[in-house]
């Protein structure tokens, strides 16, 4: 929640453009240690303000990309699963698959890693690859 808190400050500072792709590994404050700043609350040693990443992937977005960033973001999402909701040659067997897996890929992305890790990316779009080659009609 700490690092959510202090990305939604950053964010604030510059709510339209962002700071820049990757930025967030060096955001003013980021090296800040919490166990200093929030001498009352107890923590171990060694807690900064934003370790690496915001560990949210619409919060990355937000603060690195501002908002014509986050709203392209969104609209791909939005048009993929769109595009998945509306095919009517889907059985629901598959829709129900692919639609599961855009969940579970959400709720990981949006509490885990970093939107840019290039393992996670590639993860996410090899797993599409493979449901939509699985949904060609076949003969």
């Amino acid at each position: 929640m700490l690092i959510w808190r202090f990305t939604a400050d950053r964010i604030a500072e510059r709510p339209l453009l962002g700071w820049g792709m990757d930025a967030s590994r060096e955001l003013p404050g980021g090296h800040r240690d919490f166990t200093t700043t929030l001498p009352g609350i107890k923590l171990p040693p060694g807690n900064e303000a934003l370790p690496l990443h915001p560990h949210d992937a619409a919060l990355q977005w937000r603060v690195e990309l501002g908002l014509p960033g986050t709203a392209l973001c969104l609209a791909i999402i939005f048009w993929g699963l769109w595009c998945v909701g509306s095919k009517a040659h889907l059985l629901p067997v598959q829709r129900a698959a692919v639609l599961g897996f855009a969940a579970t890929a959400m709720v990981i992305g949006l509490s885990s890693f970093g939107a840019w890790q290039a393992w996670w990316l590639s993860c996410l779009c090899t797993i599409s690859a493979l449901c939509a080659g699985a949904m060609v009609k076949k003969g």
